[in-house]
């Protein structure tokens, strides 16, 4: 394949903005320098420029520095080896006898060019890579904080000199023993289990849930201080102070709003003292806050004052599916009915007496007596009277009956009004056996 012709225009160092590479040369202008020998000024510059590459780079390939009685051929060698590493694409410099690369002055040019053009990119890349902030070894920086807090609070001082981390943790354990020899009764810890690593994830995920938890109800309660402030703040003789008192709970909710979750640190350093908590309804702590129109005010107390935050959509959602099933099928005006309706209350007591006391009763008493009865008294009854006196006797229906049968087949045997009688001429008494005055007895 034949070499592509390639016009190259060589710019000062200065021009190019190749900021240095003019005081590392000694010189600025190019030219000069490319029409020279190879072992001259041109692989000194070459080898120059290499050497900023391959700082910029990181590359493992290097140029030497070419002496004056320096062996050309291993200076073309590991040129050609660089060049390939930077991915050169012309192939009049990566292609062909290794003498006859740098044999002219154009080849000599591109490759000034290429070498100075990839300067450029890799000035930009370490620029990049050097905005980035250092990322510093993490080590046990995470342990730091808790370390010197256990310091601080045992009285430790904190080593200067260098130290090894055992050495700390002796420290540490020397001053905790001596604050335990001072106090009357040893403190108790709550969590005193061996675990292993998956039991430790499982408390972290506990303790993350319960520090989520917090930070709800610390939420949740900045809020109800805050919509009882406003509240206060509504009355027309409180408005003319109003910016007062704004200025003097903003102070005290800026200390409020700024809480800290637990952690697994903090379940670690607890003690049993800690499970046995005051009640906030508590005589000793109600006497100070006890109004006169507090009774008055509570009444009738709630039943349940909520302040679960896991709870809430779920509350939420339920009162939702209640007022659809206070509509109803008519869809009258405003269906929405934020409380159960009478019929719906006297539907749900009919179904907990059901199950809670017309079942059982049914099945351990009812059902059984009716078994006893029938086993007992109705059956037998039955075999005995019932059957025999239905066999025996016939209803009144059945009678009738029977006396139409015999009245109709032997007939009236004397003539009578009603015409002859059967099988002769009419006349004689009014009636015999079965018939009335010649009448037919049929229905």
């Amino acid at each position: 394949m034949e070499a592509m012709e390639v016009d190259v225009v060589l710019p000062s160092l200065s021009s190019s903005k190749l900021f240095g590479l003019s005081e590392a040369a000694g010189f600025d202008d190019i030219t000069p320098v490319v029409n020279t020998d190879i072992s001259k000024g041109f692989g000194q510059f070459v080898s120059l420029l290499c050497e900023e590459l391959k700082a910029l780079y990181k590359m493992e390939e290097a140029v030497p520095r070419l002496g004056e009685n320096g062996d050309n051929l291993d200076f073309l060698l590991e040129l050609s080896s660089f060049i390939a590493e930077l991915e050169c694409p012309h192939e009049e410099l990566t292609c062909g006898s290794l003498e006859d690369r740098l044999s002219t002055v154009e080849k000599r040019a591109l490759l000034v060019n290429f070498l100075l053009n990839e300067i450029k990119a890799a000035r930009l890349y370490a620029c990049n890579e050097l905005a980035q902030p250092i990322l510093e070894k993490q080590g046990d920086k995470e342990l730091t904080p808790y370390l010197t807090s256990a310091l601080k609070a045992a009285g430790v001082p904190k080593p200067k000199d260098k130290f090894e981390p055992i050495d700390i943790i002796d420290m540490l354990h020397k001053g905790v023993d001596a604050r335990l020899q001072s106090c009357v009764e040893r403190p108790k810890p709550i969590l005193t289990a061996k675990l292993d690593a998956k039991q430790w994830k499982k408390v972290e995920k506990l303790v993350e849930e319960v520090a989520q938890n917090c930070r709800s109800r610390s939420l949740l309660i900045l809020k109800r201080i805050d919509v009882t402030v406003n509240s206060f703040l509504w009355c027309n003789r409180i408005k003319p102070k109003e910016a007062e008192i704004r200025e003097l709970f903003a102070k005290r909710r800026e200390e409020m709003s700024h809480f800290t979750t637990p952690t697994v640190a903090d379940l670690l350093a607890a003690s049993q003292d800690l499970l046995r908590i005051e009640q906030a309804s508590s005589a000793r702590l109600r006497k100070n806050t006890r109004s006169k129109i507090h009774p008055l005010a509570l009444a009738a107390r709630p039943t349940d004052r909520g302040g679960r935050t896991n709870e809430m959509i779920g509350e939420i959602a339920k009162e939702q599916a209640s007022a659809q099933r206070g509509r109803g099928r008519g869809g009258g005006p405003g269906g929405y009915q934020a409380q159960p309706s009478h019929q719906q209350y006297q539907q749900s007591h009919q179904q907990s007496y059901q199950q809670n006391y017309q079942q059982p009763y049914q099945q351990n008493y009812q059902q059984p007596y009716q078994q006893s009865y029938q086993q007992n008294y109705q059956q037998p009854y039955q075999q005995s009277y019932q059957q025999p006196y239905q066999q025996q006797y016939v209803s009144r229906e059945q009678m009738i009956q029977r006396e139409y049968r015999g009245s109709y087949q032997d007939g009236p045997r004397g003539g009578g009004r009603g015409g002859p009688p059967r099988g002769g001429r009419g006349g004689g008494r009014g009636y015999d056996r079965g018939g009335y005055y010649g009448h037919d007895n049929r229905y």
